[in-house]
């Protein structure tokens, strides 16, 4: 009989408490990213495309479990080394994962500017061993950090299906995914070309229109989050967090992460909140809107097939809750 145990990677678990804001695509975690980065702290949230090209090939079943923990570990612990020693921070500015958008940029302008030895890193690795990360679609696979990991605090971003679903049809997705600059997962299925987390669905989905084809990876990643929200481990808490909550009782919600991640408010997050971009997506998100793009979006399905997804997830929203 083989033995699969006679070589194992030994892990370093610098990281000792991890925070991931995830969710879909679409579902609202910038806005919530661009928040929890105001926080005291100082918060600076790292988006890593490697990272979620890696869930992709999980999802696609082109890697197995085990050697997606092992890759995923081994670069979240690069990224927390870089990022101790002042390394890969982002200095654009209006974007959720720039230094500017903390409550204190000066203190990763001092981290670029000083010359950390290997003493002072290690010093450093015990004080500052958080880690805040976004990921898309990460929480089907929130169990793999637990063994690794002492504290894992997890933010689900989900919100309204029917925004969700026009705003994904919108931007296009679909008809400019798959070209050089698109960092999503390309792979071909019977010579065609699959840029979406449709593995064992491929026929139906090549069948489908381009809203129909949105509609059945929506339904899919509904599935299979409301599955693993439901599986408990004693390390790891979730706080499920809807966008449409959120924009509507800004303050109330804004306190209940606070509470999650033990992190006060900073006057940062007070301007935050009276934002005019909070006010904006908040108009976005009203009732009469909600109705005119349900009419849309009916208006625009071709089929009774996509027709029958659209009421799944539909009812799926009120499963979240």
């Amino acid at each position: 009989m083989k033995n699969n145990n006679i070589r194992k990677i030994i892990h370093r678990n610098n990281i000792k408490e991890i925070t991931i804001i995830t969710g879909q695509q679409k579902s609202g975690k910038s806005l919530i990213t661009k928040l929890v980065s105001t926080l005291k702290g100082p918060i600076n949230i790292k988006i890593d495309f490697g990272l979620d090209n890696i869930v992709q090939l999980i999802k696609n079943k082109f890697i197995n479990i085990s050697q997606f923990r092992d890759i995923f570990l081994l670069i979240l612990d690069n990224i927390f080394i870089s990022s101790t020693l002042g390394r890969n921070l982002n200095l654009k500015k209006n974007e959720e994962s720039s230094i500017w958008s903390t409550s204190n940029p000066q203190f990763y302008l001092k981290k670029i500017k000083s010359k950390i030895g290997k003493k002072n890193l290690k010093h450093l690795v015990k004080k500052e061993n958080a880690l805040f990360i976004t990921l898309h679609n990460f929480i089907e696979f929130k169990n793999i950090l637990s063994k690794n990991i002492s504290k894992i605090n997890i933010i689900y971003v989900y919100t309204n299906p029917i925004n969700q679903v026009l705003n994904l049809f919108n931007s296009k997705k679909f008809t400019t995914a798959g070209e050089k600059i698109d960092r999503s997962v390309l792979y071909l299925f019977k010579n065609k070309k699959i840029f979406n987390d449709v593995c064992g669905y491929e026929k139906k989905y090549l069948k489908y229109s381009r809203l129909g084809k949105i509609l059945l990876l929506k339904n899919i990643y509904d599935k299979s989050d409301l599955n693993s929200l439901k599986k408990k481990e004693g390390n790891i808490k979730v706080l499920k967090l809807d966008y449409n909550n959120f924009l509507h009782n800004p303050n109330t919600e804004s306190a209940k992460i606070s509470k999650f991640l033990n992190k006060k408010m900073s006057n940062i997050t007070k301007k935050f909140l009276s934002s005019k971009e909070l006010k904006s997506r908040r108009n976005n998100i009203s009732i009469n809107n909600v109705i005119k793009n349900k009419k849309l979006l009916k208006s625009k399905i071709k089929n009774k097939k996509e027709l029958l997804l659209f009421k799944k997830i539909l009812n799926n929203y009120k499963k979240f809750k």
